[in-house]
């Protein structure tokens, strides 16, 4: 990753900020959340809500062997934060939470917190469920996020076989002998 006017705030400052930007791909709608406060408007055209430093993010990092890493976020706030289209999505999170597009991103900043080069990702997952709980002043949102290659071991959808193949394309013939060739070597060129 290249970040050549975040270097050159840098120089010229002495500093640099770097803030998180989450962006949660509902089914309805994309929300757009950064870990600041009030809203930020990126050179994209995407405003991003400021939620402050009121999430704790769990997991993500590096892991030894052939292991896919899980994320969760919490975010625990009020009201004013936690909107209710977010607990909405909560509670119906089978529907409009899962399988969705989750992206982690990292956003440099100048010394008056404005932004400097493009957004860069840092984390790209996939969402899976998330929960809600809530006392008299306080509610609480969290989010499990699967790596993409939580699924990698998964069984194939379907076979390569010829019923699958007609199911899909009637008249193609292409696969009718491949049921016998089980077990078979076959020679090929064939001179």
């Amino acid at each position: 990753m290249k970040f050549p006017a975040a270097i050159a705030a840098m120089e010229r400052d002495g500093s640099i900020n770097a803030g998180i930007l989450h962006y949660l791909a509902f089914k309805q709608d994309a929300h757009y959340l950064w870990m600041g406060s009030g809203p930020l408007k990126t050179a994209d055209g995407n405003v991003w809500d400021g939620i402050g430093d009121i999430v704790t993010i769990e997991g993500g990092g590096q892991q030894a062997g052939f292991v896919a890493s899980n994320l969760t976020l919490t975010l625990a706030a009020g009201a004013d934060i936690i909107t209710d289209d977010l607990v909405q999505a909560a509670i119906n999170s089978e529907s409009v939470v899962y399988g969705r597009r989750y992206v982690m991103y990292l956003q440099f900043f100048d010394a008056a917190w404005q932004p400097v080069d493009d957004y860069k990702a840092i984390y790209s997952g996939v969402m899976d469920r998330m929960t809600f709980r809530h006392s008299a002043d306080l509610r609480e949102l969290t989010l499990n996020i699967e790596s993409p290659f939580v699924r990698r071991r998964a069984p194939r959808l379907e076979t390569f076989s010829y019923t699958a193949q007609r199911s899909k394309y009637p008249l193609d013939l292409m696969l009718e002998f491949i049921s016998g060739l089980k077990n078979k070597t076959v020679k090929w060129p064939d001179y």
